[in-house]
C-alpha cells in the first residue's frame, strides 16, 4: 500500500512552525485589516483567512505577505530554525562591529595621551 501523507506533515524531531499561526499573531498584534491585506495581494479575503489557518504556506504566498505587511515572515521563521546559521548581512555586521569597537579602542588611547599632556602643562 503506497504512503500517500505528504512527507511534510509528517511530525519529526524538529517540527517547523505553522505559518498560519505566525500570520494570525501578527496579524492580530498589528491589527490587520483582512480584506485590505486581501486586496493588497490580489485575492478574496476568503483566501486570506484561509492562509491563517494553514501549517505551511509556498514561499511565494510568504513572500508577498511579506512585503504587504513590511515584515519579514521568513526571517521571523528562519530564526526558529533548530540550527545555528549566519546570513552575509549578520557576518557583513559583525566584522563592521568589531572594525568599529578598535577605532574607538584606539581613539580612547589617544584620548588619554591628549588628556596626560593637556595635565601637564
Amino acid at each position: 500500500m503506497i504512503n500517500r501523507n505528504k512527507k511534510y506533515k509528517e511530525t519529526s524531531t524538529n517540527p517547523y512552525p505553522s505559518i498560519g499561526q505566525i500570520l494570525d499573531q501578527f496579524a492580530r498584534l498589528n491589527h490587520v485589516n483582512k480584506s485590505a491585506l486581501s486586496r493588497s495581494i490580489g485575492v478574496s479575503p476568503k483566501v486570506v483567512s484561509d492562509y491563517f489557518k494553514r501549517s505551511s504556506l509556498q514561499l511565494g504566498i510568504i513572500w508577498n505577505l511579506s512585503i504587504a505587511l513590511h515584515h519579514n515572515f521568513i526571517a521571523q521563521i528562519a530564526e526558529q530554525m533548530p540550527i545555528d546559521f549566519e546570513t552575509k548581512k549578520e557576518a557583513a555586521l559583525k566584522n563592521e562591529i568589531a572594525a568599529l569597537k578598535d577605532q574607538i579602542e584606539k581613539l580612547e588611547i589617544e584620548l588619554a595621551v591628549y588628556k596626560r599632556i593637556n595635565n601637564s602643562k
